[in-house]
C-alpha cells in the first residue's frame, strides 16, 4: 500500500510563501529525486488519462499502475511546449501530419470547407473570407494536441489583446507610449 504524503513535513521543508524559482532550482539541484518523482507522477497521470481516452485503461478499475510503458522522448514532449514560428498555413500542415483536412476538421469540431478556407487565406490565396481568429486557432490546436500558443498568430493576438486591455484601462499610458515612439 502506498504511504500517504506528509504535508506538514513538506511544508516545513519547502514553505510555499518562501519558495520562488531560485529556491526550487536549488531544492531540485540538492534533491534531484524529488523532481524525478514529480515528473514520474505527472507521466503516470498523463498515460492513465490517455488510456482512458483510448479505452485501454485498467478494465478492473482501481489505482493507477506503478509502472507505465513509455520513454523519455514521450515524457519530454509532454512537459515541454511546442511552438512554431511559421505562418499559420505552414504550421497547420506540420501539425496536421498525415490526416486529411476533413479528418482534422472533424476532430476540431469545424466544417472542413471553413478550415480549408482559413488555411488558404493564411497562405495568401485570393479567397473571400476572414482569417482564423483566436477561437479557431484554439480549436485547431486542441485537435492537434498542442497549446494554442503553438501558432504564431495566436501569440500575436494574445499580445495585441493584452495591449488593448492595458491601454483601455489606462489611456494615459497609450498617449505616453505613442509620444515616446516619435522620432
Amino acid at each position: 500500500m502506498a504511504k500517504s504524503a506528509n504535508w506538514a513535513k513538506a511544508r516545513t521543508l519547502c514553505p510555499p510563501e518562501q519558495y520562488g524559482s531560485t529556491e526550487w532550482l536549488a531544492h531540485y539541484s540538492a534533491n534531484p529525486e524529488t523532481l524525478t518523482s514529480m515528473l514520474g507522477d505527472l507521466y503516470r497521470v498523463y498515460k492513465s488519462e490517455e488510456e482512458k481516452r483510448n479505452g485501454t485503461a485498467n478494465p478492473s478499475g482501481g489505482r493507477r499502475k506503478a509502472h507505465i510503458n513509455g520513454n523519455m522522448d514521450e515524457l519530454w514532449s509532454i512537459i515541454t511546449p511546442q511552438f512554431s514560428t511559421k505562418p499559420f498555413h505552414a504550421a497547420f500542415e506540420e501539425l496536421r501530419g498525415k490526416r486529411t483536412v476533413r479528418q482534422y476538421a472533424a476532430k476540431a469540431g469545424m466544417d472542413h470547407r471553413y478550415l480549408s478556407r482559413i488555411v488558404n487565406i493564411s497562405a495568401g490565396k485570393p479567397i473571400k473570407g476572414r482569417p482564423a481568429d483566436r477561437y479557431d486557432l484554439e480549436a485547431i490546436a486542441k485537435a492537434g494536441g498542442v497549446h494554442p500558443a503553438y501558432f504564431l498568430e495566436w501569440r500575436l493576438m494574445v499580445v495585441q489583446d493584452l495591449i488593448a486591455e492595458v491601454f483601455t484601462r489606462q489611456p494615459h499610458l497609450s498617449v505616453n507610449v505613442l509620444r515616446s515612439l516619435r522620432p
